[in-house]
């Protein structure tokens, strides 16, 4: 009766250990609920060089499993998936057209190609990953929060932002300062700037606000739309010599540094699916770094 006991206590042990090594996170460990984290108590700790291979990176994007980073080269046209792990590199197919601007979606990847039109190529290892959230309902503003309002339920899409509405792909805009708005697909939010330059979204044609709207790559959103981490720069008005991350809660004047990166340039941060993990790069030396966030309630 004991070996049967130990027998199924090691079988269980093990189905754990795969199911955290699938899903890339540590046994115990989950999407991080950031509804009563304490700011005060946040700092990012392990910083860490993914890549060191003097190639020139751009837009380093986490995978739904943290394993595995998609990215742009400054050189050859594409965009690939880095294994963080084995750190092999490889050509996702038929992304020659990419000019750059791309997120993850259920089943791969989201491109915008040189006529702006967004195309899907599909990753094999993350079908159905995601499991892509259609919003549907009306949105609701109730004071400075954001509802989804459906027959039977109110959920809350934004903790802070105003004049939402719905993209032609069923994503949420809204907006959380006078030049800053957010794009929500029901997994991922991404931020972006207002500029005058008509560069454009793949999103809408028909959204004006959107077609003059460019990637804020500096700051990135926190999975549940509460809070910013970005760089703030030091400079001597000619170079940049410090850097430090800094994390801000949406709708309040407050900030609190969490790390020193005085020796890097952080720029192109994207805050990872499950919330614990901060991805940039690094201006100088165009490498890629990682900073995994303590964040205590």
């Amino acid at each position: 009766m004991k070996k049967v006991f130990l027998v199924i206590v090691a079988m269980a042990m093990a189905i754990s250990v795969i199911r955290a090594e699938s899903t890339g996170t540590v046994k115990g460990e989950g999407k991080l609920d950031f509804s009563q984290v304490n700011l005060n108590k946040v700092k990012a700790i392990n910083l860490t060089k993914l890549t060191d291979d003097n190639v020139q990176y751009r837009k380093p994007k986490w995978s739904p499993d943290n394993t595995v980073i998609a990215v742009s080269k400054i050189k050859e046209k594409g965009i690939f998936l880095v294994d963080l792990k084995t750190k092999k590199k490889t050509k996702i197919e038929n992304t020659d057209e990419s000019l750059g601007d791309y997120s993850w979606a259920d089943g791969g990847i989201n491109f915008r190609d040189k006529n702006h039109k967004t195309k899907k190529v599909l990753v094999s290892n993350y079908k159905n990953v995601l499991g892509r959230i259609i919003l549907k309902g009306n949105l609701v503003q109730d004071s400075d929060k954001i509802y989804l309002k459906n027959k039977n339920s109110m959920q809350l899409i934004a903790p802070w932002g105003k004049n939402p509405i719905f993209l032609e792909d069923g994503s949420v805009q809204y907006q959380i300062d006078d030049n800053l708005y957010v794009i929500y697909d029901g997994e991922k939010r991404e931020i972006y700037h207002k500029y005058r330059s008509g560069v454009t979204r793949p999103y809408s044609k028909t959204e004006e606000i959107v077609e003059s709207m460019v990637v804020s790559e500096n700051m990135a959103c926190s999975p549940d739309g509460k809070f910013i981490i970005y760089a703030d720069r030091k400079d001597d008005g000619y170079n940049y010599t410090a850097s430090e991350l800094k994390i801000k809660e949406i709708g309040t004047k407050g900030n609190k540094k969490i790390i020193d990166v005085p020796n890097l340039i952080p720029d192109q941060l994207d805050w990872s699916f499950d919330g614990r993990k901060i991805i940039f790069l690094d201006w100088k030396s165009d490498s890629i770094y990682s900073v995994d966030l303590d964040i205590k309630k």
